[in-house]
């Protein structure tokens, strides 16, 4: 069951003004193309019908989020971000994000192998295949060879250098710059909002 708004607590340490910009600017986006709301909260709210995200900050520490959090439509309603100093862009906080709504990577989809080779010896919807969504590892991640990419797309129109880049494209430290391309958000309003999707389709959206 899915409650708004959603709470977000941010731990006493996480005083970075770079990493409240962005969650602010994050949030509002969210709440301007979804139906997610969000509110500041100093408390983890106890309540059954009550979302809460915890945003951890440690340095050094780790970026990510554990497993159990992954996923706000069912019982667990409390969910824990960590994020350290390498992992500040908005891109990445935003990745993060879908991962607590319940978005997983883009690579992870059933018929992935239509259109990306994956190197497993070198590894460490009915929409188009999104080149460009937050949801993507690089073609570089994990590899073990500098020289072999872990990721090859298969189309002829995308160049394999610049698989899963949207960073490059753009400066995600800038406030007004998202990392979340149309079809992340059509998702994840189909995923937990299901409105009438016709404004986005038609490309209404706007991601920065």
């Amino acid at each position: 069951m899915f409650f708004n708004p959603i709470s977000y607590i941010l731990e006493e340490n996480v005083g970075t003004a770079r990493l409240k910009q962005s969650l602010d600017v994050l949030f509002k986006h969210l709440e301007q193309h979804t139906c997610l709301k969000f509110e500041k909260a100093d408390n983890v709210n106890t309540k059954e019908d009550y979302h809460t995200i915890r945003i951890k900050y440690r340095d050094p520490g780790w970026c990510g989020i554990e497993e159990k959090y992954v996923g706000i439509l069912r019982n667990q309603t409390y969910h824990e971000i960590n994020l350290s100093w390498y992992c500040l862009d908005n891109w990445y906080i935003g990745r993060v994000l879908m991962h607590v709504f319940g978005l997983p990577h883009e690579m992870n989809r059933p018929d992935r192998d239509d259109f990306i080779y994956i190197f497993t010896h070198d590894k460490m919807w009915d929409d188009a295949f999104d080149q460009l969504s937050v949801m993507n590892y690089e073609f570089d991640d994990f590899q073990r060879d500098p020289n072999i990419p872990t990721i090859l797309p298969l189309s002829a129109d995308i160049n394999p250098i610049n698989f899963g880049k949207n960073r490059k494209y753009k400066d995600l430290t800038h406030p007004d710059e998202f990392p979340f391309t149309k079809f992340d958000l059509y998702k994840l309003i189909m995923l937990i909002c299901r409105p009438t999707i016709t404004s986005i389709m038609k490309g209404s959206i706007t991601t920065g």
